[in-house]
């Protein structure tokens, strides 16, 4: 074969398949270069007040200010129209409210949101908002159910073809009702109900209400407490001004109206304004005193001053005063929007009280008077008591009542501020003004308290002339046929609180805050 004629075949051949590999190439680049990017992710909750359209990123992906477009009536709402609520700011990520505000001749009937991916306009989402030639009505049908046991209609919400679901609506597939015989339908009015997303925050606070009645409502009556109202069934409202909000919704039906209205729901800007109270202000040492915050306002935090260099951090306080004088009373309080403080000086008097020192033995015959109580605060650690089989175990601050049982069978021993026994049966236990335990004690040891107290109040009939009586140091040789009285038993001069009531055997070393000859 000619060399050349070869060599001409094999020029042809290469130009042929490089023809064929150019052409596949122009098509694969064509092809992929044709197929739109993938649009992000959106599921966004919608809802309209006037001209305003308020966008509820319920999920999805995050949106860039960049590459996020929002049309309202097929209008472009310009960038300086977009803002976020509650302080918020781009990128618009789920959780985070957008608001459109449209400038565009008649109410917003139509919302498209775009977004710029790959040098190109998608949709992620569009809606009919209102149907023009019926006013505004949001597109959706509500029709109740047959039923059985149910105590209103069961609610089913019918999507209009080629919109999205209203915002805050559930569209669920009719479905033909499974009914046994016999079979009845229960109508009545709706019962109202309602929430409201955010509850408080600073001026200007906007608030979503969602209605939440039970039954088919078919119309709306918002009350915001500012006086402005609604008739939309999950309205947007923005308080301007800072107070408390009473918000009430009235429904209605073709078989009745109902109304919830929930007053100081709404708080905005607010600080508190403090005051307060106390339970007693004057009294002898030591003073029990139960304060309660009234202040108004809704404060989230107190902080107390007693007058005593003590503090508490508590809304209502149980305090005790150990010692006589007077105090002055601080409290503080505040929110997120500011604080109050209120003192007042010489608010509490603490007196001191006289005691007298009992000594009594060999007596036979006597009895306490019933609800008696010793209390003390425990100053120091690892103090226990075992009550009802249970040990438990007091910290250094606590406050201690314990309440007799029994009226004829009690034995206490307190030394230098160490309670050392206390035998009853049964004892209730209150520990900082609550119940904790009930039950026989079987042992105890507190090794050192303060503000020790009593009501206990012993009485030793006439009959009884075995026992023999000391009063501070004193001897008492004749009663002359009396009984005795002694009233609310303290620690004596030394520090000492002995008292032991049997049958057949009373002993007495203690103070008293009264004693008396009956």
């Amino acid at each position: 074969m000619d060399i050349r004629n070869l060599l001409s075949k094999k020029v042809l051949i290469l130009l042929i398949a490089l023809v064929i590999v150019l052409v596949v190439v122009i098509t694969f680049t064509s092809f992929y270069g044709m197929v739109a990017p993938k649009p992000p992710t959106f599921t966004p909750k919608v809802e309209t007040s006037g001209k305003v359209v308020y966008i509820y990123h319920d999920g999805g992906d995050t949106l860039s200010r960049e590459g996020t477009r929002v049309i309202v009536n097929d209008q472009v709402v310009p960038i300086t129209a977009l803002t976020f609520l509650n302080g918020q700011d781009w990128p618009w990520t789920p959780g985070k409210t957008l608001k459109a505000e449209y400038t565009g001749p008649g109410l917003p009937t139509t919302l498209e949101v775009q977004v710029t991916s790959g040098g190109k306009d998608l949709k992620i989402y569009s809606t009919l908002l209102r149907e023009p030639e019926k006013g505004g009505i949001p597109v959706i049908t509500m029709t109740p159910a047959p039923i059985l046991t149910t105590l209103s209609p069961t609610l089913q919400v019918t999507q209009v073809e080629g919109t999205t679901p209203y915002p805050g609506t559930k569209v669920v597939t009719p479905v033909a009702p499974v009914t046994t015989s016999p079979t009845r339908f229960l109508a009545g009015p709706p019962l109202a109900d309602f929430t409201a997303n955010p509850l408080s925050g600073p001026t200007p606070l906007t608030i979503w209400f969602s209605d939440r009645s039970i039954g088919v409502a078919q119309t709306w009556f918002w009350s915001f407490g500012d006086g402005e109202t609604s008739t939309q069934p999950n309205p947007v409202h923005t308080y301007s001004r800072g107070g408390s909000y009473t918000v009430s919704l009235t429904v209605s039906n073709q078989y009745g109206v109902n109304t919830k209205t929930t007053p100081g729901l709404i708080m905005v800007g607010l600080t508190p304004q403090t005051s307060f109270s106390a339970s007693v202000r004057n009294g002898t040492a030591p003073l029990m005193v139960q304060f309660t915050d009234t202040s108004t306002g809704g404060p989230m935090g107190w902080l107390w001053d007693f007058g005593d260099n003590t503090s508490a951090t508590q809304q209502n306080p149980l305090h005790l005063y150990p010692s006589p004088g007077t105090y002055q009373v601080a409290l503080s309080t505040w929110n997120q929007f500011g604080g109050d403080m209120l003192a007042l000086a010489e608010y509490i008097t603490v007196a001191p009280i006289a005691l007298t020192d009992i000594y009594l033995y060999d007596g036979k015959w006597g009895n306490l008077s019933p609800d008696g109580y010793i209390s003390f605060r425990v100053t120091g650690p690892g103090s226990w008591i075992k009550i009802g089989g249970t040990q438990r175990t007091f910290e250094p601050g606590d406050i201690v009542q314990l309440f007799i049982g029994s009226t004829t069978k009690f034995q206490v021993d307190i030394e230098d501020g160490m309670v050392l026994i206390f035998a009853s049966d049964p004892v209730r236990m209150f520990v900082n003004g609550r119940l904790i335990a009930t039950g026989s004690v079987s042992g105890i040891k507190v090794y050192s308290t303060d503000s020790m107290r009593s009501t206990l109040v012993l009485n030793i009939p006439p009959e009884d002339t075995f026992a023999q009586l000391m009063v501070n140091n004193r001897r008492v040789v004749e009663r002359q046929g009396h009984g005795l009285l002694f009233t609310n038993f303290r620690m004596d001069s030394d520090g000492d609180f002995d008292l032991t009531v049997s049958e057949g055997y009373i002993y007495v070393k203690a103070g008293v805050e009264r004693y008396e000859e009956v």
